[in-house]
């Protein structure tokens, strides 16, 4: 029987943390999703993003990576400070500083965003976010960590984009003759809100009440394996660290994202399907968040 390798990706900005975990599981040609491994890539942020960049250029050509970070930033920013001449995702990568310029660049835009000149910039959001998961924040956000995942992000997106013999897909850019894996950007929240997982289990990765936090991860693994979001999951390789790691849990849940995608993308809110070309040219240059609709 043939299967489908998907990637769920929790990513993460962070200097020293373990908080970038990876998910592998497999899709069946019956249509049975088993989890078959979950672990962080390590604890200090390079070497986790190296290693993680040397996995992805691994996956099959098939194979799809669900990544939770933000792949672009809000027009407005584009414009008016960061890269004015861009018209798509992959010239915003080009003008992300190189890798180890990048923490002094984070470190003298942050104060900027907080209480500077573009402290404007850091609540605007994504026009195709703001239509379809009004909740998400906007990748220029300063705490605790979502701007700097955002540039660490986007300047893994410029090497595997534009290194030799790269073949990525990245929605939703124009393939031009790609035939590699998807790298798709998600988000674990708007995946669990489209199930009605959230709010409901809102506070599962409170930090302040972990006792509640892991009680509640517990009922979402719980949902998941009744097959709630994807049918014929099969989580129980990671069930337990799960619950435990709260990273862990969203990586799983990117690789729901990976696999529905994987089996059939019209199940997505897609700017690909728009009838207004400047919304689809609009995400090409700020990227979306990848959601299911829900009950479809």
């Amino acid at each position: 029987m043939a299967e489908r390798t998907v990637l769920g990706v929790d990513f993460s900005g962070a200097e020293t943390s373990n908080a970038t975990w990876v998910a592998y599981a497999s899709l069946g040609d019956d249509g049975v999703l088993n989890v078959q491994s979950c672990e962080s890539m390590g604890y200090h942020r390079q070497d986790a993003h190296e290693q993680l960049e040397r996995r992805i250029w691994k996956l099959p050509y098939d194979a799809v990576a669900a990544m939770d970070f933000p792949f672009g930033v809000p027009q407005e920013f584009l414009t008016d400070e960061f890269a004015p001449n861009a018209t798509m995702m992959p010239h915003v990568w080009e003008a992300v500083p190189a890798q180890d310029e990048l923490p002094k660049f984070i470190k003298d835009m942050r104060p900027r965003l907080r209480n500077g000149d573009l402290k404007k910039f850091s609540k605007s959001k994504r026009l195709y976010d703001s239509r379809h998961y009004p909740k998400a924040k906007s990748p220029l956000d300063i705490g605790p960590e979502l701007f700097p995942m955002t540039f660490y992000g986007m300047g893994m997106l410029h090497r595997l984009w534009f290194s030799d013999g790269s073949h990525f897909r990245v929605p939703p850019l124009e393939e031009q003759g790609r035939l590699g894996p998807v790298l798709l950007e998600v988000f674990p929240g708007a995946v669990l809100s489209a199930f009605g997982l959230l709010p409901k289990y809102q506070g599962y990765k409170s930090k302040k009440h972990p006792s509640r936090a892991q009680y509640l991860r517990f009922k979402i693994v719980t949902e998941l394996e009744a097959g709630l979001i994807f049918p014929g999951f099969n989580i129980s390789k990671v069930r337990d660290i799960c619950i435990k790691v709260d990273h862990c849990l969203d990586s799983v849940v990117a690789t729901i994202a990976a696999a529905g995608w994987a089996k059939d993308k019209t199940l997505f809110h897609r700017p690909e399907d728009h009838q207004d070309p400047v919304i689809l040219a609009t995400a090409r240059l700020e990227g979306c968040i990848y959601s299911p609709i829900p009950n479809k």
